[in-house]
């Protein structure tokens, strides 16, 4: 009876061993890394399109230096470092966004129309919190 209780204590230490040993050898990502989501277009940032974005957008594009540095950082939608025509372009497209507040109810009504539009996905930006941003010009 002694050998049994001696057997099974020695095999729970060895299979604790093993497993303590296991856990702490696999490979993790010991590196965290952060992001932050960027929508194009969303100004005031409360993650969604609306009207006061429609606003802002405005009076950035009337007053391009009015803005912050995230703001007009999102406003530089193929991150070229500069906010030119093309970007202007693109940003034209959020008008119908302002709108409806959806991407794909305004990709829908662009479709419709007989207009191109952007991918939804086109609107979203992974960023690193760690990455400097410099101000577009």
């Amino acid at each position: 009876m002694k050998n049994w209780i001696k057997w099974l204590v020695t095999a729970t230490l060895i299979a604790i061993t093993a497993a303590a040993v296991t856990y702490n050898t696999l490979p993790v990502n010991r590196i965290n890394h952060h992001s932050l989501l960027i929508i194009l277009g969303d100004l005031d940032g409360d993650s969604t399109w609306s009207q006061s974005d429609e606003e802002r957008l405005k009076s950035l594009l009337s007053n391009f230096f009015l803005g912050n540095r995230k703001q007009v950082w999102i406003l530089d939608v193929y991150f070229d470092g500069s906010v030119d025509e093309e970007d202007i372009h693109f940003l034209h497209f959020l008008h119908s966004l302002h709108r409806s507040g959806d991407p794909y109810v305004a990709l829908a009504e662009a479709r419709a129309a007989g207009k191109s539009f952007p991918r939804p996905r086109e609107f979203f930006r992974n960023i690193s919190r760690e990455e400097y941003l410099s101000r577009p010009i």
